[in-house]
């Protein structure tokens, strides 16, 4: 790993216009589809009932497009996106019964909107499958709700016809013709509004929070945030398609809004690709016909009757089987050769990799232990032995950092007091006190299974712990990773947890310190001043990069870097967060002693620029010449602490490592210290 310049491998400072996925033209493409449409419609789509189908199938668009949100981006596993649609449904036809329809299409998005908020929150612990079941009783009490009420539902069971028209000044859209022009309009206006969601933060954090939950809180993603707005956001287009999908077929029924369409739902997507908006039209329009096929089928066939969800889940196995991508990945397929190992395209999607359909970096966030938050899958394992060798890390320059005061160089900026972590019966770590200081590399060193990265966990809020926790003379709560992000305090880990379904720009953007303008009313409504500050953040993570030597890496999957090179891409993540602290855990691990030098050359200019840092490490070597301070833990507790020349004198030190001899005494209730092996030491 030679030094070089970042300029010298052919890409400059600046040449990163913007993150991949803000480039293209998706307004075109988007204007396009709908001409395209407009043609289909003409040419192709004759007599009455092709004509509802077609606008069937409009409908059933925006109603995936919603679920893509909720499920494709988000990975919540919703079954209340139909449920949902029949609240859209119901609550319009009720308020619009002696207004207009467009005053009931606003009931029905607010009813949806507070609905869906106050069921996020109430759940707001559960994740995957618990989610789903929560969604699935919610589900259930709309249905009924539909079914039992009489001021919903007029005392009919249900069903409710003579639903108020949709109009437009005054002009009622009474032909299928005129239909289909209002849904395509409002299509548009639904892909407009979801190329500005892809097109901003608000995507790239889902995703981080969906991969990689607790890593993406500790660098100060909102992750209840995101779930709850990104749930909301589906459930208010559920609203809408229910509204519309009530006014222009004039008749709802409780049963269209059931157990078969939201499964329906989940078909749809999984179908068309759960990786993007174009995946949720594709499978609307496969559903919205095989569905019309199965009513044919049903009706020369009688005996097929209620086979519809065995036909439904067949589709989705084998989908999942052998198109995991969807029909849209076929695409991707057929450029994969051309793309490269760094293209996203080739990384297994987050549902095949959850459900252990392929193997891949799996979004499985465990803490605990000695060890750290994990990948969980193989691209860690299988690249330990491939450092970062094929990759020109240069030599370290600085990068732009908030100006820090040296009259208080040398002052406490971390004080952990008496952190204690247990995990059932087991002590991980008790009662261990340490203090960093300003422009100060400390060292923290022990066997495996000492506590050391328990330590690191604790600290940054990963873990719950008992103690107390102050950050440049502020108390901060133990366990509250997103308070601990914004006193300034960024961390590394023992394995490399990078995103692998983003780009290593993306990866890098995600740690920004500046998060104004990243929600989803900016995407849409401050627009200007959410590129504003993208092109600042932008130019910071261009920046991070080029200091590690990942520049020329900018724009590929963070699954196409080695294991050496994803830690260097958690270095030019913390980098571009513009910290105060730093914590490392094992950051020279998979680095030979080139690259381990390097490593230390970049850590000392961190330390130049008034960043403080606590390095784990179990190089010896390595922590001996780049730390001012040594503290040693051992089975959880601190057994000393000092300056690397003599730390190694303490008796103490040595029987941590080393071991007790048979004949030695061992302390009054202390337990005897475990030998080690020297690749342990």
């Amino acid at each position: 790993m030679a030094a070089s310049s970042s300029t010298g491998r052919g890409r400059s400072m600046g040449a990163l216009k913007r993150p991949p996925v803000f480039r293209g033209q998706p307004y075109s493409a988007i204007v396009l589809f709908l001409v395209g449409l407009v043609v289909f419609r003409l040419v192709w789509v004759d007599g009455l009932a092709n004509e509802k189908q077609a606008n069937t199938w409009l409908l059933y668009s925006v109603l995936v497009i919603g679920f893509y949100f909720v499920f494709g981006v988000s990975g919540q596993f919703a079954f209340s996106q139909a449920a949902f649609a029949g609240l859209g449904a119901y609550t319009s036809q009720w308020a619009s019964k002696n207004h207009s329809f467009w005053l009931g299409l606003l009931a029905a998005l607010v009813s949806s909107a507070l609905i869906s908020m106050l069921f996020a929150l109430l759940v707001k612990r559960a994740a995957h499958f618990y989610f789903a079941i929560a969604t699935l009783g919610v589900a259930e009490i709309l249905i009924l709700m539909f079914e039992k009420w009489k001021g919903l539902n007029g005392g009919l069971g249900g069903e409710v016809t003579n639903i108020r028209d949709v109009s437009l000044f005054g002009h009622v859209l009474d032909s299928y013709g005129e239909q289909f022009a209002f849904l395509l309009v409002l299509l548009g206006i639904v892909m407009t509004l979801g190329a500005w969601l892809e097109r901003s933060p608000f995507v790239r954090e889902n995703i981080a929070n969906r991969d990689h939950e607790v890593v993406s809180k500790t660098l100060g993603i909102p992750s209840l945030q995101l779930r709850v707005t990104s749930f909301v956001l589906g459930s208010v287009l559920a609203g809408l398609t229910g509204a519309c999908w009530g006014a222009l077929n004039g008749f709802i029924e409780t049963l269209t809004w059931g157990v078969e369409l939201g499964l329906g739902v989940f078909l749809m997507l999984i179908l068309g690709g759960i990786g993007s908006r174009w995946g949720a039209i594709v499978g609307a329009w496969f559903y919205t016909y095989i569905v019309d096929f199965l009513d044919k089928a049903e009706k020369e066939f009688p005996s097929l009757i209620g086979g519809r969800q065995i036909v439904y889940g067949g589709v989705l196995v084998i989908v999942m089987i052998a198109l995991p991508d969807g029909i849209v990945g076929i695409w991707g397929r057929i450029r994969r050769p051309k793309a490269g190992a760094g293209d996203r395209s080739a990384t297994p999607n987050w549902l095949v990799t959850l459900l252990g359909l392929k193997r891949g970096a799996r979004a499985d966030p465990i803490v605990g232990g000695e060890s750290s938050v994990s990948n969980g899958g193989d691209v860690g394992e299988a690249a330990v032995s491939d450092p970062v060798s094929d990759t020109a890390v240069s030599d370290p320059a600085p990068v732009s950092a908030a100006p820090r005061s040296t009259a208080d160089s040398g002052a406490p900026v971390l004080v952990a007091n008496d952190i204690a972590v247990s995990f059932g019966g087991v002590r991980a770590v008790a009662g261990v006190s340490l203090t960093l200081h300003r422009n100060e590399i400390l060292g923290l060193i022990g066997p495996n299974g000492s506590g050391k990265s328990t330590f690191l966990n604790a600290v940054n809020g990963v873990v719950p712990a008992t103690g107390s926790l102050s950050i440049n003379g502020q108390p901060v709560r133990l366990g509250n990773s997103a308070g601990v992000r914004r006193a300034g305090l960024l961390r590394t880990y023992q394995t490399p947890q990078t995103f692998l379904h983003l780009s290593c720009i993306e990866n890098v953007l995600l740690s920004t310190a500046d998060r104004r303008y990243t929600g989803i009313a900016a995407a849409w409504f401050l627009r200007p001043l959410m590129l504003k500050h993208e092109k600042a953040r932008w130019a910071r993570a261009e920046a991070a990069l080029d200091r590690v030597g990942l520049l020329d890496k900018a724009e590929r999957s963070a699954a196409g870097l080695s294991y050496g090179q994803q830690r260097l891409l958690e270095v030019a993540r913390v980098i571009a967060a513009e910290p105060a602290i730093i914590l490392l855990d094992e950051p020279s691990a998979g680095l030979n002693a080139a690259e381990t030098q390097i490593l230390a050359r970049h850590l000392r200019t961190l330390r130049d620029e008034g960043i403080s840092l606590l390095v784990v490490d179990h190089k010896i070597d390595f922590i001996s010449n780049l730390c001012e301070r040594v503290a040693v833990l051992e089975l959880g507790t601190l057994v000393a602490e000092g300056d690397p020349v003599t730390i190694w004198d303490d008796e103490r030190v040595i029987n941590a490592y080393l071991g007790v001899a048979d004949d030695e005494p061992v302390g009054v209730g202390e337990p005897p210290s475990p030998t080690l092996t020297g690749s342990e030491a």
